[in-house]
């Protein structure tokens, strides 16, 4: 492909109101995509917390007499 058949190449372009129908659905899934690792981060964080207490967590002591 040369210089010559890259400029003869005519990309269709949506009229303005399209264009700003699609830049507010890209922003859209932008900010739904972002609250998704959000929320993502905030459960594993909870999840890394609830296994360390459960690690970490001592023993209950054993009942004298053998019970």
């Amino acid at each position: 492909v040369n210089v010559d058949t890259l400029k003869a190449v005519r990309f269709p372009v949506p009229d303005p109101a399209t264009q700003k129908k699609i830049a507010a659905e890209v922003s859209r899934r932008r900010d739904a995509a972002r609250r998704l690792r959000e929320d993502a981060a905030r459960l594993w964080d909870d999840a890394k917390r609830r296994f360390e207490e459960e690690l970490l967590r001592p023993e209950p002591q054993a009942k004298k007499g053998g019970r």
